[in-house]
């Protein structure tokens, strides 16, 4: 859907290899903006060549696309990810999350080279800080918690968060860093 991070990500991606939504139609193609459940089907039944999504590993999604059709991630380059690492703030080759692990869906035995971006959480600065601090504390102490809503958040260092967002930390969540020695 429009405003999503997908269709943000993946039109910043198309511009970077000189294409555009627009080149899309242009040449003949069709563009479907579709959430999740209707984008499985569309794929599975033939309707859609490509889903474009931005998600977590492993993502039912695309389990479920490749279970329905023969399937493949398409990688994108070593620079391709440099590029939008320096730009953009997103992961960098160099922490190892953006690479898909070889057997993490059926028929994709390979590792793959793909985009990642980190998951922040953005709080109004006028949140006190007393409730960002105890958030902030919450989370960075419940890793096993958060691994069970979801397998993605396994990557999660509750070492080196303070230092990967791109945004600045509100005053409660700077207090905790500093108080375990994540930040000086």
């Amino acid at each position: 859907m429009t405003g999503t991070s997908e269709y943000v990500l993946i039109g910043n991606v198309l511009a970077y290899y000189g294409a555009s939504y627009d080149m899309i139609k242009k040449n003949g193609g069709t563009f479907t903006q579709a959430i999740y459940g209707d984008m499985t089907s569309l794929y599975k039944d033939r309707h859609v060549d490509y889903a474009l999504t931005c998600v977590g590993l492993p993502a039912a999604i695309i389990m479920e696309m490749a279970l329905g059709r023969p399937s493949t991630l398409m990688a994108v380059s070593d620079a391709c990810v440099d590029h939008f690492a320096a730009t953009m703030g997103l992961v960098t080759r160099a922490s190892g999350l953006s690479i898909v692990p070889g057997g993490t869906y059926t028929g994709m035995p390979n590792d793959i080279q793909a985009m990642a971006h980190a998951t922040e959480i953005l709080v109004s600065p006028k949140m006190s800080d007393a409730v960002a601090y105890t958030l902030t504390k919450i989370l960075n102490e419940s890793k096993a918690f958060l691994v069970q809503m979801g397998s993605s958040y396994s990557v999660f260092d509750p070492k080196t968060t303070a230092t990967a967002v791109q945004v600045p930390l509100h005053p409660g969540a700077v207090k905790y860093y500093k108080e375990v020695g994540a930040i000086k």
